[in-house]
């Protein structure tokens, strides 16, 4: 699709690449789709050389290379570094269930626990939130066991019981295996 525009870059036809098996972008190259918005969202061919290359260099892909691909359309009179910085400063981004967001806001909660977690998150750094709150510091991320959650993990989640905190895990997440890894994060307060 990107050859029938007639708006793509030699450069950029040539670093676009598929997933390989194990769904993964080769280095060097960009994932088809970001490929695609560049081509739509940039016509200027000298700019999509600049950003291919810069998007290349630094290793971003997906969603981050989506955003800067957008964003540098929207700002053409930005330079691309200052585009790509301002991208990657920004905080990692947490989907927070309305529950544990309402006993976070109660006080009766400090913290969270997910069965997934982006490896982004990081301790004693911001994430944004998707919820009410808009943004919050992460203290600590504990990795254990379902087998191995304490009283404390329910506390920190604003459960009384494990078993409490355990049945609202399986209500959001399904059964649990008791040896699968699950990631309890702990909120500044």
């Amino acid at each position: 699709m990107a050859k029938l525009t007639d708006r793509a870059a030699p450069e950029v036809l040539d670093v676009i690449a598929g997933k390989d098996q194990h769904g993964k972008v080769p280095e060097g190259k960009l994932d088809y789709r970001s490929g695609l918005e560049l081509t739509r969202k940039i016509p200027d061919q000298d700019r999509q050389r600049e950003l291919i290359s810069t998007l290349t260099d630094s290793h971003l892909k997906g969603v981050k290379a989506r955003e800067i691909i957008n964003r540098v359309a929207r700002h053409p009179e930005v330079e691309v570094n200052d585009v790509i910085a301002s991208v990657i400063k920004q905080p990692a981004k947490f989907t927070i269930d309305a529950e544990d967001m309402e006993r976070i806001v109660q006080r009766k909660a400090h913290g969270v626990t997910v069965q997934f977690l982006d490896p982004k998150i990081k301790e004693h750094e911001p994430v944004e939130l998707y919820s009410r709150v808009e943004a919050a510091d992460v203290d600590k991320i504990i990795r254990k066991r379902v087998k191995d959650i304490n009283k404390i993990d329910a506390k920190v989640n604003g459960f009384t019981t494990e078993s409490a905190l355990i049945k609202e895990l399986e209500r959001k997440y399904g059964e649990l295996d008791p040896e699968q890894y699950i990631f309890t994060v702990h909120f500044l307060e």
